[in-house]
């Protein structure tokens, strides 16, 4: 006897000794099941299987986007997906991202009915396509909705050097340096007039300079250091600028 969830489901009385026998159930709806099979002999007596779990999962899982919103806008190539998979009846769900029609990320293992994130960096400009698909343990599968976002006018990413943060000195002329890198391993824009400024520390004493020194950029170099008049309290900022001008 077949025995589904402790319920005899059918009776088979022609039994081949030593050989697979079949039990045909159809009409299984979607959920858990405990199955086991009881025999008996010719004298009365009976053994029954160890007892097996069966998931019957037929329907494929629901994906829904949630972020970045449709038709998003970003200045960094950068960005963070979201989502969220239902599946009525596995908990255990697989899910691919797609950006542009290549998988960005797969395999990502993704929580019934909870949100789950993926970041995707080195991003290029211009508009981009992505979706998500979704895949349960039955094998079934489902793929989002299409949403689009636009990566435009990324800006410059900018990293103070030295003096490192907090640091004291006992030197009254001191350098300023930094990093300047493009996103998407675009090279900086020489085409442009830049400028950069050294600050020193407006104090008074022999050998003090309280002036701050500027050099510009033409297109092909830098220009011979300068000096820039100020007027006021001491000088303890630098700028770069798309301009001549500081």
């Amino acid at each position: 006897s077949l025995r589904i969830n402790n319920v005899v489901n059918q009776t088979n009385t022609t039994i081949t000794k030593d050989a697979v026998n079949r039990f045909n159930v159809s009409g299984i709806m979607e959920g858990r099941f405990l199955w086991n099979v009881t025999c008996f002999d010719s004298l009365g007596r009976n053994g029954t299987s160890p007892t097996y779990v069966l998931t019957t999962d037929v329907t494929p899982p629901g994906v829904t986007l949630v972020s970045p919103l449709n038709a998003s806008n970003f200045t960094t190539n950068t960005v963070t997906f979201g989502w969220n998979a239902t599946d009525g009846v596995d908990t255990n769900i697989s899910c691919n991202l797609t950006i542009d029609g290549l998988v960005a990320a797969e395999g990502i293992g993704a929580t019934n009915s909870s949100l789950t994130t993926r970041t995707v960096q080195n991003l290029g400009l211009g508009v981009h396509l992505w979706n998500v698909t979704c895949i349960d343990d039955a094998n079934n599968r489902n793929t989002s909705q299409t949403w689009q976002f636009n990566i435009t006018n990324l800006v410059p990413q900018v990293t103070a050097v030295s003096p490192a943060n907090n640091t004291w000195t006992s030197n009254q002329s001191v350098l300023f340096s930094y990093n300047i890198s493009e996103p998407d391993d675009r090279l900086f824009d020489t085409s442009r007039n830049y400028s950069a400024m050294i600050v020193y520390a407006n104090l008074t004493g022999a050998g003090v300079n309280p002036i701050p020194k500027y050099r510009i950029w033409n297109g092909t170099g830098w220009s011979a250091e300068a000096s820039m008049t100020t007027a006021g309290s001491p000088i303890r900022w630098g700028k770069m600028a798309t301009s001549t001008t500081l």
